[in-house]
């Protein structure tokens, strides 16, 4: 492989190194112009540049991989990362995603969190829950606990269903309605100190 370089210095332009290959069809260039410092490798498909100036870097290439041990990004202003494809951030070990303002996360399809455990929780606000239709499934058991009040509602209709339902209070049970029906195919127990009916 047989290479041609060449420098070229000019009172205005500034420094030109420049290395060409002929054999592969690659010219690399440097030129440092007294306002930036521009990189460029050009081969026969593709051209990666970079450009950096007193106060920015700009990388311009087809593929950008970085390879450290240790890496640490920070910004004192916004950061903003876009992707035109897919986009993905894992790791082998825990991973950490906090805000000291507020964090949304959304999506214009469908969205997924599963973990071998997960927790939401409203350390000093309220957590809500709205959709089209929200359903809930445990291969055991499920639980709501309230430190106040508890309630289940539905506009047109609620209901409990199981091959055992119990509803119990501490305090007074009230079941009341326009219509009220109390069925059983075999037994039907109403016990108490005192059982008012009508």
């Amino acid at each position: 492989m047989s290479l041609v370089c060449k420098i070229e210095l000019h009172k205005t332009n500034g420094v030109t190194v420049t290395v060409e290959n002929n054999d592969d069809g690659i010219t690399q260039t440097m030129v440092f112009d007294g306002t930036n410092i521009t990189t460029t490798c050009a081969g026969s498909d593709e051209t990666s540049t970079i450009t950096q100036a007193s106060d920015s870097i700009t990388i311009s290439c087809k593929s950008f991989v970085v390879d450290a041990e240790t890496i640490t990004c920070s910004s004192s202003s916004d950061t903003q990362m876009t992707s035109e494809a897919k986009f993905g951030i894992s790791s082998t070990k825990d991973m950490t995603l906090a805000s000291s303002a507020a964090f949304t996360a959304s999506s214009d399809s469908s969205m997924a969190l599963t973990g071998s455990q997960v927790d939401i929780e409203g350390s000093s606000g309220d957590v809500s829950l709205s959709g089209t239709n929200i359903s809930g499934e445990a291969d055991s058991n499920v639980s709501w606990d309230a430190g106040s009040g508890a309630s289940i509602s539905g506009a047109s209709s609620a209901s409990l269903e199981g091959g055992s339902v119990s509803v119990e209070a501490d305090g007074t049970l009230s079941l009341s309605g326009s219509t009220a029906t109390l069925e059983s195919s075999s037994t039907l127990t109403l016990s108490g100190s005192l059982v008012n009916i009508g």
